[in-house]
C-alpha cells in the first residue's frame, strides 16, 4: 500500500484486526510469548499477561476505535517522530501510548523497559503482518535523539529526568499515581469481588490498580475478606509472598494497627501508593469531608471507583484494567497532543471528560 494512500480508515482496520487476532492467538504461540515473558519479569503472570491482551484487544474493537478517533481532525497532521519511553510496571504497559502515536501516521521510536520488552514487539510483529508499511514506522532504540516530540511514563525520580531531558521539545511526561475506591457498605458479593479484582491483579503494580478504599465510620471488612478469596493463591508467588512477610513483621514491630486475611494486609493510612500485598484505608464521616481530601490529593489519583458512577470519568468495580481508548492516563489527551487539535464538542459531550472532582459529587448524588 502507498503511504499516500495510507488513510486513516486503513490505519483504524489494521487495528481492529490486530484486536481480532489478539483474541484469538493459537494456544502454543501464546504458551511461547508467556515464557519469554516471565523469564525477563516474574511478576508477569499468565493470568495477567491474558489480562494485559484483553485490555488490548478490548479497545481495539470496531466500534470503540471509530469512536474515539471520529472525534479529532486528522486532516491537518503532519508527520513527526515521537518518542515514547516504556515503563515495565505491567505487561504491554505502553501499548496505548503506541497505538496514538500509529493511529496518527507518526514515527514512533520506542525505549522499552528492561523488564517488558516481549509482548508488545511481538504484536508490533503481527501488525506488520497485517501490514508491511508499519515496518517503516516503528523503531526500537536504546536512547531517544532526533524526536521531535516525547511520551514518557516512569517513577516521580524518572520524570525529574525527562522533564530536563526533553524541555525543549513537545511532551508528555507522567508521574507516579495510583487508583481510590469509595465504598458505601452496601455493595453487592460481586461487586466485591470486581473490587478484588481492581485491587490485586498484576499485583497491584499498575496505576490503574485500587491502592486506597475509603470506608464509612460502621465499615464491616468480612464481605470484602471473603470477596479477596478468589486472589488468595497470590501468596504462592515468591515476591509477593516476600513482601506479604516483610510488611506484616514491620507493621507488628512497629505496633501499627493492621488487618489481615493470610495474604493481604489492610492498614489505616492516609497514603495513596500502598506497597505490594497492602491495601491502604481510611474512614470519612460525611460526604463533603471525603470530597475536600480527594480534591486535595487528586493530583496523585489515576482512576475513582465505586458502584454510583452513573456517569463521567468514573469507573466500576471490576473494571479498572479494562479502558477505553479515550481513557488517557493523568487525562492527558495523547490524540490531541499529537494533532494539536481540541476533540469535537460532540465528543466531550458524549464522553463526558469532567474533572475527578465532578465525579466526587456526582458520585455521592447517588447515596
Amino acid at each position: 500500500m502507498a503511504e499516500e494512500k495510507f488513510h486513516l480508515e486503513a490505519r483504524v482496520e489494521d487495528f481492529i484486526k490486530l484486536g481480532k487476532y489478539i483474541k484469538s492467538i493459537p494456544h502454543k504461540e501464546k504458551k511461547n510469548l508467556f515464557e519469554q515473558a516471565q523469564r525477563q519479569n516474574k511478576w508477569f503472570v499468565d493470568r495477567f499477561l491474558d489480562t494485559a491482551l484483553e485490555g488490548i484487544s478490548h479497545f481495539l474493537k470496531g466500534e470503540m476505535l471509530w469512536k474515539w478517533v471520529s472525534a479529532y481532525n486528522f486532516e491537518k497532521n503532519t508527520k513527526k517522530n515521537v518518542g515514547i519511553a516504556m515503563a515495565g510496571n505491567i505487561p504491554a504497559v505502553g501499548f496505548h501510548d503506541l497505538l496514538c502515536v500509529l493511529i496518527t501516521h507518526n514515527n514512533a521510536i520506542i525505549k522499552q523497559s528492561s523488564h517488558d520488552s516481549i509482548i508488545i514487539p511481538f504484536l508490533m510483529e503481527k501488525l506488520q503482518e497485517i501490514n508491511p508499511i508499519y515496518k517503516s514506522v516503528l523503531n526500537y532504540e536504546s536512547s531517544l535523539k532526533g524526536i521531535d516530540m516525547f511520551i514518557g511514563t516512569g517513577s516521580n525520580n524518572t520524570a525529574r529526568y525527562f522533564e530536563y531531558y526533553f524541555s525543549k521539545i513537545p511532551h508528555i511526561i507522567r508521574k507516579n499515581r495510583s487508583s481510590v475506591a469509595i465504598l458505601t457498605g452496601k455493595e453487592t458479593k460481586i461487586e466485591l469481588q470486581g473490587l478484588s479484582a481492581d485491587i490485586h491483579t498484576y499485583f497491584g503494580l499498575g496505576c490503574r490498580n485500587v491502592s486506597q478504599i475509603f470506608i464509612p465510620l460502621d465499615y464491616n471488612f468480612s464481605a470484602l475478606f471473603e470477596a479477596m478469596e478468589g486472589f488468595s493463591w497470590l501468596v504462592n508467588h515468591s515476591g509477593y509472598y516476600n513482601n506479604y512477610q516483610y510488611h506484616r513483621a514491620v507493621y507488628s514491630m512497629n505496633q501499627d494497627f493492621f488487618i489481615e486475611n493470610d495474604f493481604v494486609i489492610l492498614k489505616q493510612d492516609r497514603s495513596y501508593c500502598s506497597p505490594i500485598s497492602v491495601l491502604y484505608f481510611d474512614y470519612y464521616k460525611t460526604k463533603e469531608s471525603l470530597t475536600a481530601e480527594i480534591e486535595s490529593h487528586c493530583d496523585k489519583i489515576q482512576v475513582i471507583v465505586s458502584n454510583t458512577n452513573k456517569e463521567g470519568e468514573g469507573v466500576y468495580f471490576g473494571e479498572t484494567q479494562y479502558p477505553n481508548p479515550w481513557d488517557y492516563a493523568d487525562k492527558k489527551d495523547v490524540l490531541q497532543f499529537l494533532l494539536g487539535a481540541a476533540p469535537s464538542v460532540l465528543f466531550v459531550l458524549d464522553i463526558l471528560h469532567i474533572s475527578s472532582m465532578d465525579v466526587i459529587h456526582l458520585v455521592f448524588k447517588f447515596f
